[in-house]
C-alpha cells in the first residue's frame, strides 16, 4: 500500500472510476430543478441569485476569493488541486468565508493524507464497481424542488461478508465527491436518505468507532457540502448500537439536521 500519499493522488484515485465509466448518477439531462445530477455545468439565472444571496457569492467575490484561497493553500503548503472548480467547492461550502473555506480544505487533506491513509491510499477498483452494482448507494434520478440533490442508501445491499469496511467508505467518498462535481448541488445542497432496514450485527462488526468517527468527521466538516438533511428511517435493532457510538461524533447542530423516523430508542 502506498505510504504519504498527495492528496490531489488520492483524489484522481477515487475519480479513476469515472474512467472505468461507472455512471453514479443517472444524467438525464433537463433543467437543474428536476433533472438528474449529470454531467452539465451551467447554473441557471434562478440558481445564481441564490449562490447571491445565500452564499454572497458574486462575480467579484468569486475570483477575489478564489485567488486569497489559492494563496493560503501556499502558504500551508497544502498538496492538492488549486483549479477554481475545487476550490469553489469549499467557498460556496463556506459562504465564501475564505479562510473557514481553507479549514475545511485543511481538515479534508489531512484526513486523507495522515490520519486515514491507509483507507484512501489504494482505492479497490473491482470491489468499489461490485458495491455500486449491488444497489447500495446511487443518486436519485431527480432534485427536490428547490434544486437539491438527493443521495440514497440501502444498508440491506451492503454484503458485509463480500464487502469490506474500506472498500464500502471508498464507495461513499466517490459518491459523495461525484454528487459535488456538479455546481447546482454546490448550490442548492445535498439530501441523504438511508434506508436502515437490514443493519446486522455483521454491520455493526464492521463500523468500529474508528470508521464511525470518519463517518461522522467526513459528515460533518469534511465535504464542501451543504447539507439539507439527513433522513433515516426503517432502523433495525441492531441499528442501535451504532447510533450509541455515532452520536458522541456529532455535534448537536449537526444532530437538529437529522430526521429520525420511528426510532422509539434514539434520543
Amino acid at each position: 500500500m502506498a505510504t504519504n500519499p498527495t492528496f490531489g493522488c488520492l483524489l484522481i484515485n477515487a475519480l479513476r472510476l469515472k474512467d472505468k465509466k461507472i455512471q453514479i448518477s443517472q444524467s438525464g439531462g433537463g433543467g437543474e430543478k428536476n433533472g438528474a445530477p449529470g454531467p452539465y455545468r451551467f447554473i441557471s439565472p434562478n440558481t445564481k441569485k441564490k449562490a447571491e444571496e445565500e452564499l454572497n457569492e458574486t462575480e467579484e467575490t468569486r475570483n477575489s476569493s478564489i485567488e486569497e484561497l489559492r494563496e493560503l493553500i501556499s502558504d500551508k503548503n497544502l498538496k492538492c488541486r488549486t483549479d477554481d472548480a475545487f476550490l469553489l467547492q469549499f467557498l460556496r461550502a463556506r459562504k465564501f468565508n475564505v479562510k473557514k473555506a481553507c479549514t475545511r480544505l485543511e481538515t479534508l487533506n489531512h484526513i486523507f493524507m495522515k490520519s486515514y491513509s491507509d483507507v484512501f491510499a489504494d482505492c479497490d477498483i473491482g470491489k468499489v464497481r461490485k458495491i455500486f452494482q449491488s444497489g447500495f448507494g446511487s443518486h436519485l434520478p431527480y432534485r427536490d424542488e428547490e434544486g437539491a440533490a438527493v443521495i440514497f442508501i440501502k444498508m440491506s445491499n451492503w454484503d458485509a461478508n463480500k464487502y469490506d469496511i474500506i472498500s464500502v467508505i471508498n464507495y461513499l467518498t466517490l459518491l459523495m465527491l461525484s454528487a459535488l462535481d456538479e455546481p447546482v448541488t454546490q448550490v442548492s445542497g445535498l439530501h441523504v436518505f438511508l434506508d436502515l432496514s437490514g443493519t446486522t450485527l455483521q454491520h455493526v462488526r464492521c463500523l468500529t468507532p474508528r470508521f464511525l468517527y470518519l463517518v461522522a468527521k467526513g459528515c460533518r466538516d469534511t465535504f464542501p457540502v451543504r447539507y439539507k438533511a439527513f433522513h433515516l428511517f426503517n432502523a433495525s435493532p441492531a441499528f442501535h448500537y451504532i447510533w450509541a457510538v455515532l452520536k458522541f461524533f456529532l455535534t448537536a447542530k449537526f444532530k437538529k439536521g437529522i430526521n429520525l423516523q420511528r426510532f422509539p430508542f434514539i434520543n
